[in-house]
């Protein structure tokens, strides 16, 4: 587009040499001030019927005045009286008050919520049973009740009461998993239910699993055969001789609930009858807990009875136990409560 300056020659004849030109140091520039705007102040000190205006700057700024807010219906009647001798006296014997300091003033809404409250003093961590066993309260996961006597003889009159032989599915469900707090005995060799509980014995027997080194793991069925979960199943639960029943238990895994297929045929002596030799300590696989201990555990069953051990167990509303860790998986463990009872046996009698 076209550009017109104000000192060119708009008729096109245009001459450089006659252009007006203002050097910089003298060039002038015009500067526009905003207008004084007159302010009216409104004090009581200044007469109503004076109406001057009067100029405020920066250095000279109207002091606000404070204006005081009314409520409607509330109006403060100070008396005029003088107060009482009584009502001094009152004023005089009436205690201090003294605050609790308020924790809203310098916490978040948060850290309220936290804040530390009363409750019940606390338990001793010490306790001791009716028979003398003593130690520490501890909660724990247990699918059984406590104490468990394990020294039971074959001769005993209690045996009969034992669910472990009563019971077909009792080495796998036990009473089913549940938090309980126990005393955990100071000598390493049982628990005690703080709320009481009945006393279960039986499981003797798999003491020689514990006590087998180097199992000779074998198959039992050829590997064409096909084992059904729910025929074996029903053979277990119809049986109500407890030697059937033990017979029956030997078709089931040592570690889980499903069908063995694998067992240890390592000869070895027998740790409750003299002079006799057996030919199994009485493990049991499945396919999948061969698998895990050959590969992952080296073929060492307590340490994978103990990693077991910490897995959740069976609950009383699972619909499918198919697989689930077996309820008497940590007796296999030379940590386990099976193994500290047999330590401790031993030690009573040797004194």
């Amino acid at each position: 587009g076209a550009y017109t300056f104000l000192d060119q020659d708009t008729s096109g004849n245009f001459d450089p040499s006659n252009e007006k030109r203002v050097p910089k140091k003298t060039r002038t520039h015009a500067v526009k001030f905003p207008k004084k705007v007159p302010v009216k102040l409104q004090s009581s000190k200044a007469s109503r019927t004076d109406k001057t205006s009067k100029t405020h700057n920066f250095y000279n700024i109207p002091k606000p005045t404070a204006t005081h807010k009314t409520i409607k219906g509330k109006k403060k009647v100070r008396s005029k009286t003088p107060p009482s001798k009584d009502q001094e006296q009152d004023k005089a014997e009436k205690p201090p008050r003294i605050l609790e300091p308020r924790y809203n003033n310098y916490l978040t809404p948060e850290a309220l919520r936290i804040q530390p409250v009363k409750s019940r003093s606390l338990s001793p961590d010490i306790l001791e049973d009716t028979a003398g066993n003593w130690g520490q309260v501890i909660r724990m996961k247990t699918s059984f009740t406590h104490p468990i006597q394990f020294d039971v003889s074959l001769g005993d009159d209690n045996i009969l009461d034992c669910s472990f032989c009563n019971m077909a599915e009792f080495s796998f469900v036990g009473y089913f998993e549940q938090d309980v707090y126990c005393i955990r005995w100071e000598n390493g060799c049982g628990y005690t239910h703080i709320a009481g509980g009945q006393t279960k014995h039986g499981q003797t027997r798999r003491a020689q699993i514990v006590m087998c080194e180097g199992h000779d793991i074998q198959r039992i069925y050829p590997d064409t055969v096909a084992v059904d979960f729910a025929e074996i199943l029903n053979d277990l639960l119809t049986e109500e001789d407890p030697a059937a029943i033990k017979r029956q238990l030997l078709r089931w895994c040592s570690m889980c609930f499903s069908p063995a297929v694998f067992a240890c045929r390592k000869r070895q002596s027998s740790l409750f009858s003299k002079n006799e030799e057996i030919d199994s300590c009485g493990l049991r696989l499945c396919a999948a807990c061969e698998i895990r201990l050959r590969e992952n555990f080296e073929g060492d069953t307590s340490a994978m009875a103990a990693t077991l051990d910490d897995e959740d167990k069976a609950k009383e509303d699972d619909e499918d136990l198919h697989g689930k860790v077996r309820a008497d998986v940590g007796f296999l463990s030379t940590d386990g409560i099976l193994a500290r009872n047999l330590n401790c046996l031993t030690e009573v009698e040797d004194e």
